[in-house]
């Protein structure tokens, strides 16, 4: 699973991943939070924090395009050393990275 957001405020990401892993499935959340915190009561999911260096870039155009760019190749990279039979894109931004993935692994991608 690809978020751009932070995990800790985004309930429903946090009851998908942890239904799947009580189903018996393997599940890694990429998350790039505000924050390097460790998580609790996530037991079963893995939680990948990516860290953006461009977040401190100020709110312009050029900013933007700089701090997205990071993090498609910055998740994406982590994305596919995952290797996973599916990728699950769960905004609009994680979509690109989780296609990349998905198409080099030649896995599923799934976007809500």
């Amino acid at each position: 699973m690809i978020l751009l957001g932070d995990l800790l405020y985004d309930g429903r990401v946090r009851r998908e991943a942890l239904s799947l892993s009580q189903q018996g499935y393997q599940v890694t959340v990429i998350t790039v939070p505000k924050v390097v915190r460790s998580l609790s009561g996530l037991d079963g999911v893995q939680v990948r924090q990516v860290l953006l260096l461009t977040r401190r870039l100020f709110a312009s155009a050029r900013g933007l395009r700089a701090k997205y760019g990071e993090f498609v190749v910055r998740t994406a990279a982590r994305a596919v050393g995952q290797r996973a039979d599916a990728y699950h894109a769960h905004d609009l931004p994680a979509l690109l990275p989780a296609y990349i993935a998905a198409r080099i692994n030649r896995a599923r991608l799934v976007y809500d």
